[in-house]
């Protein structure tokens, strides 16, 4: 087959055809999303929502922008969260995947069946929420947004795959030449591992970004906030924002509450935006180091 007097494989054509029409899929929710937020209240009303709305309008970001504050406290709390669970859950899976990689290791076995057995069989909302409310004492505690979860299954088997992938003689090396357990994980392994820990905190980055479960349970109203949670309230009653004598209410009435919710969801995707670049290349040759050994 020839295109612009080129020859082209129809097979290669169908693929790229195939994974562009995958992409405007999956781009689309998006534009859809910056569009309502730019939509006005007479629009809405006269054609409802479209794509390419006739008058857009920034009055719902001048409303965020102009009354930033609660905003802005849940956007920190939701940093706060996402770097410290981040920083958690990169360093307890590492060092769990080190120790299970290690064959010299008596209690390998054991270890790594306690951690698939985690894979199959859990204790459900209600025991967790049991534990960490009534045993725990961590209700209206930011700590149940990191603690909880930071260690995971498929986490330990990408890291672990990736540790037993290295020459292991790199570790007799460094133990002949005097150097210790602390010395043989910071020194050599977490350095050469530089993919499967760039793949375990973006995933950990944007689970904690996104997630709105848990705050949802365990944070009361007037409590902190996280940013996914401020949008599900929002979502749930614009009332939420005419309660707060910040927000200016000649505003608020020209938009539909929707554009609202949109404009704070526009805010809440650009750090992903920006993060995600600089993880992609780690987070793909990590997954198939995790895909193909494990």
């Amino acid at each position: 087959m020839k295109l612009f007097g080129k020859k082209i494989d129809f097979v290669n054509l169908l693929i790229h055809i195939f994974f562009i029409a995958l992409c405007l899929v999956m781009i689309y929710p998006f534009i859809s999303m910056l569009s309502v937020s730019l939509v006005s209240v007479e629009e809405s009303q006269a054609i409802g929502y479209s794509i390419w709305p006739k008058k857009p309008t920034l009055i719902a970001y001048q409303l965020v922008l102009e009354n930033f504050e609660p905003v802005a406290k849940a956007l920190l709390t939701s940093f706060a969260v996402c770097i410290s669970t981040t920083l958690l859950t990169v360093m307890l899976n590492a060092m769990y995947a080190y120790t299970v990689s290690r064959p010299t290791f008596p209690a390998r076995r054991i270890i790594n069946f306690i951690l698939l057995f985690t894979m199959f069989f859990g204790g459900g909302a209600a025991a967790s929420y049991i534990v960490n409310v009534n045993w725990l004492h961590m209700k209206n505690n930011l700590l149940i947004l990191i603690v909880p979860g930071s260690v995971g299954a498929m986490s330990v088997i990408i890291i672990r795959s990736f540790f037993q992938g290295l020459p292991y003689g790199l570790v007799e090396s460094a133990k002949l030449d005097g150097a210790s357990e602390y010395q043989i994980f910071f020194k050599i392994m977490l350095p050469l591992s530089t993919p499967a820990l760039g793949t375990i905190a973006i995933s950990a980055f944007i689970g904690a970004w996104n997630a709105y479960y848990a705050p949802m349970m365990y944070f009361d109203y007037g409590k902190a906030t996280t940013l996914s949670l401020f949008l599900q309230r929002l979502m749930n009653s614009i009332e939420m924002l005419r309660s707060n004598p910040g927000f200016n209410d000649a505003l608020l009435d020209q938009i539909p509450g929707t554009g609202l919710t949109m404009a704070v969801a526009c805010i809440t995707v650009l750090p992903m935006v920006f993060v995600f670049p600089w993880f992609q290349k780690y987070f793909v040759k990590g997954m198939a180091i995790g895909a193909v050994k494990a």
